[in-house]
């Protein structure tokens, strides 16, 4: 299980929560203290959404504190269709201007991928790691249409969560698995519009549910946390009410899942500190030139740790510096059960060039380029194992692309990759 609090978008929601509970607070209390802690928050979390892109959280503010507010106004709930207005209206401003034309064609295109995911693993979910199949189905796709343009490759991007949490649940449970949640969701939702009758002054909490599930409907989703668990102890402490259990009881079930959950992020937070301690010691030995030192180093790692695709891939690119290319392809492949990006496959590419195999290595480069087919440098290693097959018409095809490419962030390396490529042109063209 990933940590939460090494997600951005994490941070952003929890700051969300915590103004919509203070200000709660705050007008039922008047407290001072508790309004300017109210106003720092409010102020953290415009930071978190301005600089993590998460606008979904301003959504959710604004809308749990409307629904707050109508309620302890004691406007009828069956006018809630002035929420619904008010929640639009809010939608259509963030629109307005947060709108980006390639950022929507984008998700538009990865849904597009996670459609053809769920089309083959539709029952009972994917067995892989996502990213591994996400990227090789976008690869699959380009090498199936090759008369993609270039702009329609470019707004593809390396893939590593999905981008909505009920499409994480089909994808990786099935639909049977997401047919039940959706099921428990709806009552679960039918539960809570009981309960803001029964009890108006729980407004806060009951909109925190209906927050947790907005946020996991939007663009901007939890990703790494498993939704389901936090979704249920939010609900549990919510409609305690609810269930046919003596208080004390109910309070208990909450404490023992809340400091369990609690422990398994102090557990994971110090197991990916650890890696990481692990991970630079062998890279400095790395990169000051001990090599044997820094293999046995990471072989020790390797056997006394969870698999680690990170300390992969470094071992495969110390067999890499010793030569030795069927060990560094075999730590590549260790590595490739858990990760896929191109920079991967790129790697893989140059082994297999070493081993003067260019027809492998051709297959990992173009893998490599429609993952991210942005990327120069991928383009240009393609570029050249095409001229070593005397693949003169994909070379061809390959320097016009690199001359059109877009550059990111313009650097002297990428003029020099499109003006290499380019010379590379007119020489084909004689």
């Amino acid at each position: 299980m990933y940590n939460i609090f090494l997600n951005p978008s994490i941070a952003a929601i929890l700051f969300g929560i915590a103004v919509i509970v203070l200000f709660t607070q705050v007008k039922n209390t008047g407290n001072t203290i508790l309004f300017v802690c109210t106003a720092m928050l409010f102020l953290l979390c415009i930071g978190c959404t301005i600089y993590y892109n998460s606008r979904v959280v301003w959504l959710g503010i604004a809308i749990v504190l409307t629904l707050i507010t109508i309620i302890e106004k004691n406007i009828q709930f069956k006018t809630i269709q002035k929420i619904g207005i008010v929640g639009g209206i809010v939608v259509l401003v963030i629109i307005a201007f947060s709108y980006k034309e390639n950022s929507t064609l984008g998700r538009i295109f990865i849904y597009k991928i996670n459609a053809l995911v769920i089309q083959k693993h539709w029952l009972r979910g994917i067995n892989e790691p996502y990213s591994v199949i996400f990227n090789h189905t976008q690869a699959n796709y380009f090498l199936n249409n090759a008369n993609a343009t270039l702009q329609q490759k470019l707004l593809a991007g390396n893939n590593y969560f999905v981008l909505n949490e009920w499409l994480n649940i089909l994808i990786h449970y099935g639909m049977v698995v997401f047919i039940f949640t959706l099921l428990a969701t709806i009552y679960l939702i039918k539960i809570c519009f009981k309960q803001l009758k029964l009890f108006p002054n729980k407004a806060w909490a009951v909109g925190i549910v209906l927050f947790l599930l907005m946020v996991s409907l939007a663009s901007y989703p939890f990703s790494f946390i498993p939704y389901l668990f936090i979704f249920g102890i939010s609900a549990l402490y919510v409609l305690r009410d609810a269930f046919k259990l003596p208080q004390k009881i109910n309070n208990t079930i909450f404490c023992t899942l809340f400091i369990g959950f609690s422990a398994i992020c102090l557990n994971d937070t110090y197991a990916i500190i650890n890696a990481e301690k692990e991970k630079k010691a062998i890279t400095d030995l790395f990169r000051v030139g001990y090599i044997n030192q820094a293999l046995s180093k990471a072989l020790v790692v390797q056997n006394t740790q969870p698999p680690n695709e990170q300390v992969y891939e470094q071992i495969a690119a110390i067999y890499l510096q010793k030569n030795k290319l069927d060990s560094a392809i075999f730590y590549i492949e260790k590595t490739h059960n858990f990760i896929c990006n191109d920079e991967l496959h790129n790697f893989w590419g140059k082994c297999f060039v070493l081993q003067q195999k260019p027809h492998q290595a051709s297959n990992q480069f173009e893998i490599a380029v429609n993952i991210v087919p942005h990327r120069f440098k991928n383009r240009i290693d393609l570029l050249n194992t095409y001229l070593l097959l005397n693949n003169f018409e994909k070379a061809k095809k390959c320097a016009a692309e690199i001359v059109e490419l877009p550059e990111k962030i313009p650097s002297k390396q990428s003029a020099q990759y499109k003006q290499k490529a380019q010379q590379i042109l007119n020489t084909l063209a004689k």
